[in-house]
């Protein structure tokens, strides 16, 4: 089977010894039974033949390894427990904390991961106990177990989870939603731009002239510019694009509006300035074609296409 296609690395590794379930229950082990959530029943428990607990295991820094002489000391010892869908690093030191605030043990961005996040798992063959978890975000998990048959045995493990795509997370997970928002009502344009963004009186929100797309079809409804300023200037824009509003910064005013290429008016000259105005931090305001240097220059010699810069100064 090509695991490459699941999105799991090459890992050169010998066939190591059966995987066997822990029969005494650690103290790790005691609290995910307690608190863990079986989405797939929505049971409160995790059953025993759904994790694999390897004791005693080292997390160490992600530092590159110096020496093979001089190994560097361990973040933290604890407890790694595997699951149908998680790789889960529980530190022993936390673990009676989580345990009495109700959550799964240590909860930091590198110990607890999904298993499809893996990208590749590492072995070196001078130190076999040690195993380099690569994730697809550029995180990297080192840990010591204390032989090389566990290390064997999670390369394998992993590998195995990791090899079906029916097993995903996504397919097993029967949780119900209720009350889902209607995603176009989330957004509202006021409270983004005069609340979050800190716009004050000098901009408005123009709700009326493009309510039904009529002005711009490529355009939202609503829109910001200048207060000063009348929309009337779109017919001197390729495709009605005037410059609109995309982003504002509450402390040094600076601004970003979007546009398509012009043609030479007052009226959008006005707008232009309106918008450097607004901005007393500023000296000068960048004109910025984010089209393909061939297009730009295409439009350019049809007589379109590019701003001028002598009459905006």
């Amino acid at each position: 089977m090509d695991l490459a296609e699941f999105g799991i690395g090459e890992c050169t590794v010998e066939k190591g010894p059966e995987l066997a379930f822990s029969e005494e229950w650690t103290l790790v082990e005691r609290l995910l039974n307690s608190i863990c959530v079986d989405r797939v029943s929505h049971e409160t428990s995790l059953r025993t033949e759904d994790c694999i607990v390897f004791q005693d295991v080292s997390l160490l820094p992600s530092d590159d390894l110096e020496s093979l002489e001089k190994l560097p000391k361990p973040r933290c010892v604890g407890t790694l427990v595997i699951t149908k869908h998680e790789l889960i690093f529980a530190d022993e030191k936390e673990t009676q904390l989580s345990q009495k605030k109700h959550r799964l043990p240590h909860e930091t961005d590198s110990s607890k991961l999904p298993l499809h996040m893996i990208a590749r798992l590492d072995r070196n063959k001078q130190l076999p106990t040690i195993l380099d978890i690569r994730c697809k975000d550029l995180r990297l998990m080192r840990i010591r177990f204390k032989d090389a048959n566990s290390s064997i045995s999670v390369c394998n493990l992993v590998h195995t989870l990791c090899a079906n795509r029916t097993e995903f997370f996504a397919f097993h997970n029967k949780e119900e939603f209720r009350g889902t928002t209607n995603g176009w009502d989330v957004f509202n344009w006021s409270e983004e731009f005069f609340v979050r963004q800190g716009l004050g009186p000098e901009w408005k929100l123009v709700d009326d002239v493009n309510e039904h797309w009529q002005l711009c079809r490529t355009y939202p409804s609503q829109f910001v510019v200048p207060a000063s300023v009348k929309p009337c200037t779109a017919k001197f824009r390729s495709h009605n694009r005037f410059p609109a509003l995309c982003w504002h910064h509450p402390l040094n005013k600076a601004t970003l509006s979007r546009c398509s290429q012009p043609m030479r008016s007052i009226a959008d000259e006005q707008m232009v300035k309106a918008i450097a105005d607004l901005n007393p931090n500023g000296k000068v305001m960048y004109i910025i074609d984010c089209r393909p240097w061939v297009n730009a220059y295409a439009n350019a010699a049809r007589g379109a296409g590019t701003e001028k810069y002598d009459p905006h100064e």
